[in-house]
C-alpha cells in the first residue's frame, strides 16, 4: 500500500485585540444609602430600632458593560469609633447580567438590638464600610471591585424603663 504524504497546511496564529483601559471606558458606580425607620430617616438611631443599608451597583450608561455576567459579593461592616463591638452583617450574594438589569439593588436589613449601646456610654458612632467584589461565572475573582467607607452612624441606647402607659398593659 502506498504511502499518503501528510497533507501540507498554513496555520494563522492571530489575536484579538482589547482596548487599553484608557479607551474601554468601562465603568461602574456604587452607592450606599443608609436608611432608619423612623419618621424622618436619619444617621442617627436608637438602639430598639430598624433601619437597612441599601447597596446599588450601576452600569447604567457604559455601552460596553452590557457584555459582563457577574456574581457580586457585598459585605456592610460597621467600625467603631471608640469602644464598641465592630459587626458585619450577613454577606449577600447577587447575580447580574448587565445586558438585562444595568444596575442591582441589595438590602441589608438592621433588625432593632444590632447594635449594642450602653447607656453609661452615651451612645456609639459607627462608620459604614461596603465592599463589592466581583465573579465571574467559573466562580473566580473578575477584576470588578469596589468600596465605600466614611459615611458615619451614632447609635444611642433605648429608654430601659418602661413608661407607665407601657407598664399597665402588661399587667
Amino acid at each position: 500500500m502506498p504511502e499518503i504524504p501528510e497533507k501540507k497546511h498554513h496555520t494563522l496564529c492571530c489575536r484579538v485585540e482589547i482596548p487599553s483601559p484608557q479607551t474601554l471606558h468601562l465603568w461602574g458606580d456604587l452607592h450606599v444609602d443608609f436608611c432608619s425607620t423612623g419618621p424622618d430617616p436619619v444617621n442617627i438611631i436608637r438602639s430598639d430600632e430598624t433601619a437597612h443599608v441599601k447597596v446599588r451597583i450601576d452600569f447604567t450608561g457604559c455601552d460596553l458593560a452590557r457584555l459582563l455576567c457577574l456574581e457580586w459579593c457585598i459585605k456592610v461592616a460597621f467600625e467603631s469609633c471608640g469602644p464598641a463591638p465592630e459587626t458585619a452583617l450577613p454577606v449577600q450574594k447577587r447575580r447580574q447580567q448587565v445586558c438585562d438589569e444595568p444596575y442591582i439593588e441589595v438590602t441589608f436589613p438592621i433588625p432593632a438590638g444590632y447594635f449594642s449601646c450602653d447607656p453609661a456610654e452615651c451612645g456609639n458612632v459607627f462608620e459604614l464600610c461596603v465592599t463589592a467584589v466581583s465573579f465571574d461565572l467559573c466562580g473566580d475573582p473578575a477584576p470588578f471591585a469596589g468600596y465605600c467607607s466614611g459615611g458615619t452612624i451614632m447609635v444611642f441606647p433605648a429608654p430601659e424603663r418602661k413608661t407607665k402607659a407601657q407598664a399597665t398593659r402588661h399587667v
